[in-house]
C-alpha cells in the first residue's frame, strides 16, 4: 500500500482492500477507505486507488472519498445498499464488476458505462434485461454514454425515464420472449413543465432490433413523453408485426400524447415489418414540431400485420419538419393496409419519396389530411 501525501504529492495512493469476514462474509465498510488521523481520529483516505481482488458485500451504505479509483481485479461488489462516488474514477474490463441489487450514486469520473458490468451477457445466451436496465440508470446518474455491443437478449423492455446518449457498435437486440411489449420505453418522460427537460436530448444510435422470435413487440415505444432534440440514428429495425415507433399514452404537455421540438431522425432501415411509425387509438395526439427525419428505408412486409395500425407512415401531428430520402420498397400482400404514408396537410416539406407497390396495394400511397 502507499498513502496519498496531500502536501508533498507525487501520483495517487494505492490500497488493496483485503479480506474483511464478518459473521463469515467478505464485508466492505465505511471505515475501509478512512486512514488513521490526528489525534486519533479516522479520514477519508482521498486520492487513491483501491484495488478490488475479492467479491465483497457492502455491509453499509459506502461513499467512497474525493477522487478516487476503483481498479476492479477479479473482484465484484454486492449487496443491497448504495455506492456514492465522489469524481469517483472505475478501472475494469468488460466482466461483471457489480450485482444487480448495487445502487450506483454520486458523481464519477468514467468515459462511458457498459452493461457487462452488471453482468450483461453480448454473446446472447442469457436474459439480461436487469443488466441492461442498470447500465442505462448508472450511464444516466454519471452523465456519460452507455456503450451497448455483441447480442443482447432480453425479456423485458428497457426504459428510458430521462437524458442519455446510447450508442452500439455491432449491437443487435433479441427477446425469447413472446409477450413482450416493446424493446426500448421512453416511460413518461417530462409529462409536466417541471420535469419537460427530463427526456431533451436523449441520443440512440447504431443499434439493430431484431424481432424474428415473433414476438408482438413494438420497436421503440413514446409512452406520454415530451422531449426536444430526440436522435434516432442508424436504427435497424427487423420482422416487427407492430408498428417499429409507436407513440400510446396521454396527458402530457398541452394534453398530447406525445409533444417534441426538433427531432432529429435519420438512417431508420425496416425488413420484414409491417409499419414504420404509428400511433394507438386512445392516445391523446401528436405534436412534433421541427427537425429532420431523412433516410428511411423500408424493405418488404411482416406477413402478418396487425389491422389496428393500417399506415405504414403515419405523421399526423408532425409540423415543420424536414422529411427526405423515404423508400417504401416491396410493399406487397397489404390487405389490411389504407394509406403508405399519412399526413396533415401542409404539416412538412417532403423530398424524394418513392414508393414501389405490388400486389394488394394500399388504398392511397400519400394521404393528405386537412387540418379543421
Amino acid at each position: 500500500d502507499r498513502e496519498y501525501d496531500s502536501l508533498n504529492p507525487d501520483g495517487m495512493g494505492y490500497v488493496i482492500l483485503r479480506k474483511n469476514l464478518v459473521e463469515g462474509v467478505n464485508t466492505l465498510t465505511q471505515d475501509m477507505f478512512y486512514k488513521d488521523g490526528p489525534n486519533g481520529t479516522r479520514v477519508p483516505n482521498t486520492n487513491t486507488i483501491y484495488v478490488i481482488r475479492y467479491d465483497f458485500t457492502l455491509g453499509e451504505d459506502i461513499t467512497v472519498p474525493e477522487n478516487c479509483v476503483l481498479k476492479f481485479d477479479g473482484g465484484s461488489l454486492s449487496g443491497a445498499h448504495t455506492l456514492t462516488g465522489a469524481n469517483t474514477g472505475i478501472n475494469a474490463d468488460l466482466v461483471k464488476i457489480f450485482n444487480t441489487d448495487v445502487t450506483l450514486a454520486g458523481s464519477w469520473n468514467v468515459a462511458e458505462v457498459y452493461p457487462e458490468w452488471f453482468g450483461a451477457d453480448n454473446k446472447g445466451e442469457n436474459e439480461c434485461s436487469a443488466s441492461i436496465q442498470l447500465g442505462v440508470n448508472f450511464a444516466i446518474v454519471a452523465n456519460v454514454p452507455l456503450s451497448l455491443r455483441g447480442t443482447l437478449k432480453i425479456g423485458s423492455h428497457i426504459s428510458i425515464k430521462k437524458r442519455i446518449t446510447i450508442e452500439g457498435n455491432k449491437c443487435n437486440f433479441v427477446t425469447n420472449n413472446s409477450n413482450l411489449d416493446c424493446f426500448i420505453l421512453f416511460d413518461n418522460i417530462g409529462k409536466t413543465y417541471a420535469t419537460y427537460g427530463d427526456g431533451n436530448n436523449i441520443v440512440i444510435k447504431n443499434i439493430r432490433l431484431d424481432n424474428s422470435y415473433g414476438s408482438n413487440a413494438v420497436g421503440i415505444k413514446f409512452l406520454s413523453s415530451s422531449f426536444t432534440g430526440n436522435v434516432l440514428d442508424r436504427i435497424h429495425f427487423s420482422a416487427f408485426r407492430n408498428p417499429c415507433i409507436l407513440f400510446a399514452g396521454s396527458g402530457v404537455l398541452d394534453n398530447y400524447g406525445a409533444y417534441a421540438h426538433n427531432i432529429q431522425w435519420k438512417h431508420i432501415i425496416t425488413n420484414g415489418c409491417s409499419t414504420i411509425i404509428n400511433r394507438t387509438s386512445d392516445i391523446g395526439g401528436v405534436y412534433i414540431y421541427g427537425g429532420t427525419i431523412d433516410d428511411i428505408q423500408y424493405e418488404g412486409v411482416h406477413e402478418n400485420s396487425i389491422d389496428e395500425y393500417n399506415t405504414v407512415l403515419d405523421m399526423r401531428g408532425f409540423y415543420n419538419t424536414d422529411v427526405r430520402n423515404i423508400i417504401l420498397e416491396g410493399v406487397n400482400n397489404m390487405d389490411n393496409m389504407e394509406h403508405l404514408m399519412r399526413s396533415h396537410q401542409y404539416a412538412f416539406d417532403i423530398h424524394n419519396l418513392y414508393f414501389e407497390l405490388q400486389g394488394n396495394a394500399p388504398t392511397y400511397s400519400l394521404y393528405l389530411q386537412k387540418i379543421q
